[in-house]
């Protein structure tokens, strides 16, 4: 599957057609709103994966936002990029402290590991 990253996008989310024809997932439905993505606003659904992985880094028991993002497949296919699946976003981002690397095309994440106070 292909995700992007958006250091914009607050949560990790999965296009429906995704979640449903590639994953067999059901989503709940929400009476949230999705704003900022496209032209108009989109209805958020969620549903619960038992692990993602992003390469060798896996998160179990993961609830991730399901919405439509045909809109963003069309803007990309218009411009010669491949349709998407997912967004990883600043859900992800921030809670496995995120870096980013441009010039090798790599993103870095790590566990949180507890503080250990020495007296």
């Amino acid at each position: 599957m292909l995700f992007i990253v958006d250091t914009g996008a607050s949560d990790t989310c999965l296009d429906i057609q995704s979640a449903t024809q590639k994953l067999n997932l059901v989503a709940s439905e929400l009476n949230d709103k999705v704003i900022g993505f496209g032209a108009t606003d989109g209805a958020r659904s969620i549903s619960f994966l038992e692990k993602i992985a992003l390469g060798d880094f896996a998160i179990a028991d993961f609830a991730i936002s399901v919405i439509d993002l045909s809109n963003i497949n069309m803007a990309l296919h218009s411009l010669g990029f491949s349709p998407i699946d997912g967004i990883i976003g600043a859900d992800i981002l921030a809670k496995y402290n995120a870096l980013i690397s441009y010039e090798n095309k790599y993103l870095y994440l790590k566990k949180n590991t507890p503080e250990i106070t020495l007296s």
